[in-house]
């Protein structure tokens, strides 16, 4: 039990982090050869696709870790665990 705190303590430190990148602002603008270059309309799609895959894939990723979460907290609880049929006993 005592590594609870430790957990509650990465969580709230992940939180914070995320608060603190959120608040920062973006100073860096680029060269001034870049600023004259326009965009493409290419690139422009290309990005995009990008983000809507690494959208997809922080999806999946935080969905794998609840899945993985849930099954170590019922296999700690004395519930049947997906990886044997034994039913182990609640950890003290």
């Amino acid at each position: 039990m005592a590594y609870r705190p430790l957990f509650a303590l990465v969580g709230l430190t992940a939180v914070g982090g995320l608060f603190v990148i959120a608040g920062a602002a973006e100073r860096y603008h680029g060269s001034r050869a870049s600023e004259n270059r326009q965009v493409r309309p290419r690139e422009t799609e290309t990005r995009q696709q990008e983000n809507q895959i690494l959208k997809k894939l922080v999806l999946v990723n935080s969905l794998n870790g609840l899945a993985v979460g849930l099954t170590a907290h019922s296999c700690r609880t004395g519930s049947r665990c997906a990886s044997t049929s034994v039913r182990r006993p609640l950890l003290q």
